[in-house]
This record gives structure tokens, C-alpha cells and sequence, in this order.
């Protein structure tokens, strides 16, 4: 009698004609009795409210379309009339314009999200290129000490009136990037650019590059250290600065460690002699850059601004010169029209 009345709602039938359906397609021979075993387990699921929904989703996310077809044509689904469960006219009719935006954002959130972090990247990235300054001529500055930021900006701008526009941007720019390099404090570059450790405290070479240093030089911030042998690095390989304005205490490190600078009448020194005594100009020797008046805004002891006069800190520093046989990218033309322009800039500074 149950068994009857199961029947009587298609239960054994519809299950066992959709395993049949299912092994029938993966070429399965099955015993036609274990096919009412299985039926009769899912009988207890089938008495369930909700088998009608789970054997639905069950199909759909296997793609049982010839089973779901099968069914509708063989009047196998209970309680139905046409298949209109996923109509979407009829659901789109029956969603209030406030269920479709709650639908539409819990199907697409995360798609939003990602467009939204997409378009904020976008506009950060286009707007640091189209802001970005790409300067006529780079400087660099060897220093064991920083500079004041604003005495900098002065002498860019400074530089800038004896520079020629070379990227015909209708305006002349010269950047001067500061490499605050300490010989023997924390690390030091190789000659290949890479950093290499300093050498121990207490031994002869230690001893030796700390001569001659004062007190406040000899505590250099090791993060500035660092990111300054980076840039500098980066610049030697690029060529991005030909003229160097090198401190005379740091001048006989670098010539000595990398032979990056020519004599003052540009030719190449000899690589095997460590004498610098004729590798660029002192500061002094040029007129224009002896004339110039470096200021930084500082404040007295009452607390009243004050401007302050730091040429005295820059009348120790050496022009030099790139070697240009020891440049990277000496055969690419626009390295050598760069260096040329930069020479030409070099010979203004011998004039007021």
C-alpha cells in the first residue's frame, strides 16, 4: 500500500527514471533493482517541502538539461503547469524597483568593488603622469651632511637661467637630487652598484675612512644612507646626472672607488693615479656660483624669522663632470647631445 501511494505521485518513477537517465549517459550498466534501492533512499527526501527546490538546483549545476526535459515532456513535475521557474520576464515583473537594486547589488558587489579600485588607481596613476616634471638637466650632490631643502631650491633655480630648454616644454628645469653618502657609515657600494657591508668596527680600514670626518657626519640616518646609495646607483647606471657637485672631503672616495669624473678640462684621468687634484672645479673658481646668495628662513632666539646665510656650506663643494668614457650609454646619441648641452652648461658657470 505504500509503495502504491508513492506511485500514485510519479515519486519512484521520477527517481528512477532520472538515475536511468544518468547512467544511461555515462554508459554505466546498473542492476535495474539496486536503480529502486537508491529510489527508495531518496524517498525520505522526497518528503521533504523542499525536494522539488533541491533536485532543481541539483540539476542546474549539473547541467541536466535532457533530464529537466525529460520531466517537463513526460508531465513529471507535480503541481506545475509550463516551466516558467526561470522566466526572467516574470521575475523582472515581479521585483519592486527596490528588490531589483538589492538583487542587482548582491549579484555584483564585488564587481563593483573591483571597478571602483581599478578607477581610483587609474586616476592616481594618470594623474602623477600627467602632473610629472621631467627636468632639462639633472645634478647630482655628494654630500656627507644634507643641505637645506630651500637653499637647494635656490641654486635650481639659479642653474636654471644659465640652462637652455632641451625638451622644448617651454619651460627650463633643473633638478638637483642629494646623495647623503657617508664612506664607511653602515654600508657602502660596490662598484656594480650593490651594497656592501662596512667593514668592521675597530679595524684598519675602518679606521682609516673615518678620518678626517666630523663628529655630526660620523651618526648618518641609516635609512637615508640606504635610499641614497640606491639613487645614486640608479643615476651612475642611467646617466641621469653628468654634472656633480661632490663635496671635497667625499671627492677622493668616489674618484678613487668608481672613476666617475673627468679633469677640469675634460679629458679622462688616469685610472691608475689617486690623485684629485685636478678632477672638476672648486665652487669658488666659477664666478657665477661664487656670486650666489643661499638662504634658508630660520628663526632667532625670540622666535622672530630670520633668514640665514648658508653659501659658506656650498663654497666647499667641487663641480665635476661625468667621464663620458665611463658613462653607461655613451653611444646613444641622446646621451651625447645630453652631455654636450651639459658642458655647455658647465663653461656658463665661468661667467656672471
Amino acid at each position: 500500500m505504500f509503495f502504491v501511494d508513492i506511485e500514485k505521485y510519479n515519486v519512484i518513477y521520477l527517481t528512477k527514471q532520472c538515475f536511468l537517465r544518468f547512467c544511461s549517459s555515462c554508459q554505466d550498466s546498473i542492476n535495474q533493482e539496486a536503480i529502486l534501492a537508491i529510489s527508495f533512499v531518496c524517498i525520505v527526501t522526497v518528503l521533504t517541502s523542499k525536494f522539488k527546490n533541491y533536485f532543481l538546483w541539483y540539476c542546474m549545476m549539473h547541467e541536466a538539461e535532457g533530464v529537466m526535459s525529460f520531466m517537463s515532456r513526460e508531465h513529471l513535475l507535480l503541481h506545475t503547469g509550463e516551466d516558467t521557474i526561470h522566466d526572467p520576464k516574470i521575475e523582472k515583473k515581479n521585483l519592486s524597483p527596490k528588490d531589483k537594486r538589492k538583487n542587482f547589488w548582491f549579484y555584483h558587489k564585488w564587481h563593483i568593488v573591483i571597478v571602483l579600485v581599478v578607477l581610483v588607481f587609474a586616476a592616481l596613476l594618470s594623474k602623477d603622469f600627467f602632473n610629472r616634471v621631467n627636468p632639462d638637466y639633472e645634478i647630482g650632490l655628494l654630500t656627507k651632511t644634507s643641505f637645506p631643502e630651500d637653499a637647494v631650491n635656490q641654486l635650481q633655480e639659479a642653474l636654471a637661467e644659465k640652462a637652455v630648454d632641451r625638451n622644448n616644454d617651454g619651460q627650463v628645469i633643473v633638478r638637483v637630487n642629494q646623495y647623503v653618502i657617508v664612506p664607511g657609515s653602515g654600508e657602502e657600494l660596490t662598484s656594480d652598484g650593490q651594497a656592501a657591508s662596512a667593514p668592521a668596527e675597530g679595524s684598519a680600514s675602518a679606521s682609516s675612512s673615518m678620518e678626517g670626518q666630523e663628529a655630526s657626519s660620523q651618526y648618518v640616518d641609516a635609512n637615508m644612507q640606504m635610499a641614497s646609495m640606491v639613487k645614486f646607483s640608479v643615476d651612475t647606471q642611467d646617466d641621469q646626472s653628468i654634472i656633480f657637485l661632490v663635496a671635497e672631503d667625499s671627492i677622493d672616495y668616489f674618484q678613487n672607488s668608481y672613476h666617475l669624473f673627468a679633469k677640469s678640462d675634460y679629458s679622462s684621468p688616469d685610472m691608475e693615479s689617486s690623485d684629485t687634484g685636478d678632477i672638476g672645479i672648486p665652487w669658488e673658481e666659477l664666478p657665477y656660483l661664487d656670486g650666489l646668495k643661499l638662504t634658508v628662513q630660520s628663526w632667532d632666539d625670540n622666535y622672530n624669522d630670520i633668514e640665514v646665510d648658508v653659501t659658506d656650506s656650498f663654497r666647499e663643494l667641487r663641480v665635476c663632470i661625468r667621464d663620458f668614457e665611463q658613462l653607461s650609454h655613451k653611444d646613444d646619441q641622446a646621451t651625447i647631445d645630453y652631455y654636450n648641452d651639459s658642458k655647455e652648461l658647465l663653461e656658463s658657470l665661468k661667467t656672471k
